[in-house]
């Protein structure tokens, strides 16, 4: 049952975020830019990322020969990116000024977001 609303929530946030990062690439470029150069906003998104790790690994960590394994990795990704952000702040600034120093990679990233949208839609909604 979980696996099947986390398949429909990531597929629309993942669609919707691919798409905006696709068509409004600059917006998305100067956001992360403004966001990662305040301490403050840094540390509010570390708390809530790593809240939000917790959340889904406590609620899928599923690891299975097919789709769910997919939610369950990026369950365990959010969760390991909010501890990062917390203890490794400066190391993650450098890996997120190497991202905003290569626009082309926006593009790259949306498109995989919407393909992965995709097929968790078509595990989520008709699988």
């Amino acid at each position: 049952m979980a696996s099947i609303f986390l398949a429909k929530f990531f597929a629309i946030y993942f669609f919707v975020m691919g798409f905006l990062v696709i068509v409004r690439q600059q917006q998305v470029f100067s956001a992360v830019r403004e966001m990662t150069s305040q301490k403050s906003s840094l540390f509010f998104i570390a708390v809530f990322t790593f809240i939000l790790g917790i959340t889904l690994v406590l609620l899928h960590h599923t690891f299975t020969a097919d789709w769910r394994s997919i939610i369950t990795v990026f369950a365990w990704l959010t969760l390991i990116k909010g501890i990062a952000l917390l203890f490794y702040p400066d190391k993650m600034l450098s890996f997120s000024s190497f991202m905003i120093s290569k626009p082309k990679m926006y593009t790259v990233i949306g498109v995989i977001m919407m393909i992965l949208a995709i097929y968790l839609a078509y595990h989520g909604i008709w699988g």
